[in-house]
């Protein structure tokens, strides 16, 4: 039956047939709502986000239809890397779906993690699944196709917008919608606090009866686990990481003055990442967050007048961790050391160790795409697509190399720092291809990169 949420955004998306902007926007915010389901069958539930994608493929197929020029002019991609780019991602979906439909069927039999179960419980040798054709594939050839068409979608919208920069004001607005869920938790664990409040809150947010949603986590020490409107924490340590770090970027990059608001955006980006307590989250952010000191170094896309500020930054940081040391020393003892010698991190590094056997005993092919969940994006890429993963992660790599060239620009390094730090994120332990984040933030740098070539100097700093 169709849900509430399913209700509202069936009207919203509606609106956005007026409204190429709000109908991005609504795009955006869907990723970010993964517990919601716009309509619930037994025990699956249609993911609002597929829904939006649903939508936007349907719209993108009726104006063509209704328009023959609307489809020449949606892909307005001359000749050059970009059109290159989306051919062979295009390849790369193609194959990837084929694979999903023939992978386990020659290789049937094969021991794999299931994808519907968890890693946990298939731990240690024999605790596996035998390889079959199942309806996970089937579900992975549709999410990773509507990827692709939400790729197309936002890479001509990032083209054709006007400005740019609106791009960012969503992004930041993406805060009030995840500071609002991260209060729900906080309250959640108050003694005597409302049930009835909860229940409305848990229809609304976390209906979709497809997925685990592990809101109600505990650290070892009884902090809760922040993970707002995602999954699981590590889904909100990956977003919040990203947006973190593409923010302080734009801060410490460019003198405009609009950059002053944005430390408060930030401030709070990175309070919530720490509040998440997510290992994989604070990984992706440091890693992430030297390669650009590494970029500055070479590329000197910091004025100098701003590394003042840049020590204050730095300076604050140090100050509120020692300040809050007693604090602070627990979080980052349960991130280090708990989950260092946990069960789970046991587990899921020998799922990514099993990964690596799948890889070999399907010839190095790959079990087809959605057959068998690891623990980290490499890994799962390996086991599942074999010497196709190469493809994908050639295309993701040389893009990010790609956008060095274009680096000064505001929205390619805004762009550039959120996927970097999403890539990082995944490749430590979000083992998802379907992840939303990937694909429009590429879609994002690649048009960003377009707009400069073609000379469109309307979005600079």
């Amino acid at each position: 039956m169709i849900t509430l949420p399913g209700v509202v955004f069936s009207f919203l998306s509606f609106l956005g047939l007026f409204k190429e902007r709000f109908l991005f926007t609504l795009l955006i915010y869907a990723s970010l709502l993964q517990g919601v389901s716009v309509y619930n069958y037994g025990d699956t539930g249609v993911p609002v986000f597929a829904f939006i994608q649903i939508f936007i493929f349907f719209l993108i197929l009726l104006r063509s239809i209704v328009s023959k020029p609307y489809l020449n002019d949606f892909f307005v991609l001359k000749k050059g890397f970009t059109r290159q780019f989306v051919f062979l991602l295009g390849m790369f979906v193609f194959l990837s779906i084929s694979s999903a439909w023939t992978f386990p069927i020659i290789f049937e039999g094969t021991p794999v993690f299931n994808p519907k179960m968890g890693i946990d419980s298939q731990y240690g040798y024999g605790n596996q699944s035998s390889l079959l054709f199942s309806l996970s594939n089937l579900a992975q050839s549709i999410y990773i196709f509507l990827n692709f068409i939400t790729f197309l979608y936002v890479l001509n919208f990032t083209l054709k917008i006007k400005n740019p920069r609106f791009i960012i004001s969503v992004f930041s607005s993406t805060l009030l919608l995840i500071l609002a869920l991260f209060a729900f938790q906080a309250f959640f664990f108050i003694d005597g606090f409302n049930e009835e409040a909860i229940d409305i809150v848990e229809r609304l947010f976390f209906n979709n009866p497809s997925y685990a949603i592990l809101y109600q986590q505990v650290t070892s020490f009884g902090m809760p686990r922040f993970s707002g409107p995602f999954l699981e924490p590590s889904n909100a340590g990956l977003y919040l990481a990203g947006l973190s770090l593409s923010l302080i970027g734009l801060m410490f990059s460019f003198s405009s003055r609009r950059y002053c608001c944005i430390f408060l955006v930030a401030l709070v980006a990175f309070t919530t990442l720490v509040l998440t307590t997510s290992s994989s989250g604070y990984v992706a952010f440091t890693i992430s967050f030297l390669i650009y000191l590494i970029v500055y170094l070479f590329k000197s896309i910091i004025p100098r007048k701003k590394l003042f500020y840049a020590l204050i930054f730095l300076v604050f940081f140090i100050s509120l961790f020692i300040i809050n040391y007693a604090h602070f020393s627990h979080i980052l003892e349960f991130v280090i050391f708990d989950k260092m010698g946990s069960d789970s991190y046991l587990h899921r590094s020998f799922s990514n160790q099993f990964a690596i056997e799948v890889w070999a005993n399907t010839y190095f092919l790959g079990a087809g795409l959605g057959s068998n969940r690891p623990s980290s994006f490499f890994y799962y890429l390996l086991s599942n697509l074999g010497f196709l993963s190469l493809i994908f992660l050639s295309l993701l790599v040389l893009l990010l190399y790609r956008s060095l060239r274009f680096i000064k620009n505001e929205m390619v390094l805004f762009a550039f720092l959120f996927l970097l730090t999403v890539f990082v994120g995944m490749l430590v332990a979000v083992p998802d291809i379907s992840s939303p984040f990937l694909w429009y933030l590429m879609a994002m740098l690649l048009g960003f990169q377009d707009r400069i070539l073609k000379g469109r100097h309307d979005d600079r700093g």
